[in-house]
Order: C-alpha cells, then sequence, then structure tokens
C-alpha cells in the first residue's frame, strides 16, 4: 500500500511508502502554495481538521480543509482570513456533530444561535423519517 501526496492546483501528485511521508510532503506543499500565493496565511486547527486560509492572486479567500486522514478539500470565496475560519469552524462543527442539542466548544458566541437552529433543523429531519 502506498499514500498519495496530492495538491490539485500546484498539479503534484508523489507516492511515498509511509502516511507520514505523505502527510510531511503535503505539509511542503501547502507551505511553498501559501508563500507564493499569499503574503497572509493563517491556520486553525478544530477536532482533528486544519484550516489553511490565504488570499488568492484575485484578492478572495483560499481555505484548504485537511481531514484527520489526510485528504485536502478546497473552497474560496470573498471576506478576510477570520471570516473563513468562522465558516470553517461552523463547518467542522456541523460534521462533527455529536447529535445532541448543545453549543459547539468550537465556534464563537456569535455563531451558537445560528448552529443551535441548524441543530434543531436536524431534528425535524429526524422526525420526519
Amino acid at each position: 500500500m502506498s499514500y498519495s501526496a496530492h495538491f490539485h492546483s500546484l498539479g503534484t501528485a508523489r507516492e511515498h511508502q509511509t502516511k507520514d511521508e505523505a502527510a510531511a510532503d503535503l505539509a511542503s506543499m501547502i507551505t511553498f502554495l501559501c508563500e507564493h500565493e499569499s503574503a497572509e496565511v493563517k491556520i486553525a486547527s478544530v477536532h482533528g481538521h486544519v484550516g489553511v486560509f490565504s488570499y488568492d492572486l484575485y484578492g478572495g479567500i483560499i481555505t484548504r480543509n485537511i481531514w484527520p486522514e489526510g485528504r485536502v478539500s478546497q473552497c474560496s470565496g470573498p471576506g478576510t482570513p477570520g471570516e473563513a475560519e468562522a465558516r470553517f469552524r461552523n463547518h467542522v462543527a456541523q460534521i462533527t456533530w455529536d447529535g445532541v442539542l448543545a453549543a459547539s466548544d468550537i465556534l464563537s458566541e456569535a455563531q451558537q444561535g445560528e448552529f443551535r437552529w441548524w441543530c434543531e433543523f436536524q431534528f425535524r429531519l429526524m422526525g420526519d423519517n
């Protein structure tokens, strides 16, 4: 079995013998991309997910989500790195939700109301089945 460190926007995919080698290679690719693409990089780690936020060449924000198993997903949009981090935290709170109606430990006070509404909506959906 081999592990792949793949970063689509760099057009790079390399095979490695171990997961640690692939993770180290991926980290070096992220560092390279951030150094050449953005003057400002913000990193947040929550519930095993790592978010890397940087400006793209057009002034938008690129958010890279490094999943606990090493997979990387990416999206981009307007705003600031702080706003992108808030969206990332909300997304991670939703995908790691444990099914109880409680505040999330990774969200700001300002985000708790929206998260509670989302949880209540999930309960309504479950009740319809």
